[in-house]
């Protein structure tokens, strides 16, 4: 491991002003409040990001439950139940523009999801659960989801051994409002050394009963090639292609 770690180090290139980290760290929290913020601000994130020109915008933040404002539910009461009171047209229709802008405000879910559809290039991240599979998954993928998974025909076994990725069991998608306005959505496993608790490794695909899923950073990576789920080649237990770059694997 120390070799191993040693030898990264001393191969490691200066991505230069290509890449950038945009960390969420205690400086941050003390300046925008505790964690978990409201979506908006990750919508606002993003909308700055896209202005100063970034071309793929990777997040590693798990979108898998809605967050509602709690205002937000009493706001829906208040327009369900001014739908059943008769009153004059003029009076009503303002205290609807009232609603809507309240509503547009405090459903953050659907200002991210705007902001992600206006810059059309972010990668989503989501988890998937390492487990050897023996029935059936409990319910299907979305579709937004589905339509990421690589294509059979860009798979191929060159050892005749058939040696399958890492696999998984269970899937936690993104909601849809966010997961559909992504660009695209990768796995997002980090594989725990268990001696000392580093990461040196990450599958770059993973298998999901029946389907292969690449994962967020090769997502990444042929979003900055203007490349696509179906440009990725799997040659199982030999290597990923991704567009002309081959890329090997153990």
């Amino acid at each position: 491991r120390d070799a191993y770690d040693l030898c990264v180090q001393l191969s490691s290139e200066d991505p230069g002003n290509r890449i950038a980290i945009i960390e969420i760290d205690d400086e941050s929290i003390q300046n925008l409040g505790r964690w978990p913020w409201p979506r908006n601000l990750h919508a606002q994130m993003i909308d700055k990001l896209v202005s100063a020109g970034a071309k793929t915008i990777g997040l590693s933040i798990f979108y898998s439950e809605p967050q509602v404002d709690a205002g937000l539910s009493y706001i829906q009461r208040f327009r369900r139940q001014l739908d059943d009171m008769s009153a004059d047209a003029g009076a009503k229709q303002n205290l609807y523009a009232t609603l809507d802008e309240a509503t547009d405000k405090l459903d953050t879910d659907g200002t991210l999801a705007t902001s992600l559809s206006a810059g059309g290039n972010v990668v989503l991240g989501m988890q998937f659960v390492p487990g050897d599979p023996i029935g059936n998954p409990d319910e299907e993928l979305p579709d937004f989801v589905n339509s990421f998974a690589i294509p059979e025909e860009n798979v191929s076994d060159p050892s005749g051994e058939f040696l399958l990725p890492l696999a998984t069991i269970a899937a936690v998608p993104p909601i849809n409002t966010i997961g559909e306005k992504a660009l695209s959505v990768g796995h997002l496993i980090n594989l725990v050394d268990v001696v000392d608790g580093a990461v040196r490794t990450e599958p770059l695909v993973v298998s999901y009963y029946d389907k292969f899923f690449p994962s967020q950073t090769l997502m990444l990576a042929a979003a900055s090639l203007n490349l696509g789920v179906n440009d990725i080649k799997v040659n199982l237990g030999d290597s990923i292609e991704l567009g002309r770059l081959k890329i090997k694997t153990d």
